[in-house]
């Protein structure tokens, strides 16, 4: 009787752990990418005195072509992207700006997805694009200006679709 009792409590104890296990697969990472080269994973959890608040993860990346971007994983209730992304703008920061422009456009992941993103280009320090997603909010940064806009979008949603769960 007390077998009976301990593997149940065996086989309860493990169908926990795995139903914890794959509650992990829901949560997003930055993973390495075939063709582009890989720096280290640095993760940070964000635990408070209130508990787990989420994640931040950073990873820098060089594509195929030779562009060096930093991107930055932010998921969980306590990193949220904040702000309201309009599809319709494109501006400049004016004529006593510094030349930065900042536009939002809609990045297409698949399955019928579209993703907001903010892209700003500043002509010295060069671009960066945030995209919301249903699970964190993906950066990327990149002072390199062998890739014009389209490029880096294009590998901005390279790496979005990497990150985003299938």
């Amino acid at each position: 009787m007390n077998r009976r009792k301990i593997l149940a409590a065996f086989l309860a104890c493990f169908a926990f752990l795995a139903a914890v296990a794959g509650a992990d697969d829901e949560r997003l990472s930055l993973p390495e990418i075939k063709g582009w080269t890989s720096g280290e994973l640095r993760e940070t959890t964000l635990d408070t005195v209130s508990g787990n608040q989420g994640c931040w993860q950073e990873r820098n990346y060089r594509t195929e072509s030779g562009v060096n971007v930093r991107a930055i994983l932010t998921s969980g209730a306590g990193p949220r992207f904040h702000g309201n992304i309009s599809q319709s703008v494109d501006s400049s920061d004016g004529p006593f700006g510094s030349g930065s422009r900042y536009r939002t456009l809609s990045i297409e992941v698949g399955d019928g997805l579209p993703l907001l993103a903010a892209l700003e280009t500043h002509p010295l320090l060069g671009r960066s694009i945030a995209i919301k997603t249903p699970l964190g909010t993906l950066t990327m940064e990149s002072d390199s200006f062998s890739a014009d806009d389209e490029d880096f979008v294009s590998i901005a949603t390279r790496l979005a679709l990497e990150v985003m769960p299938h």
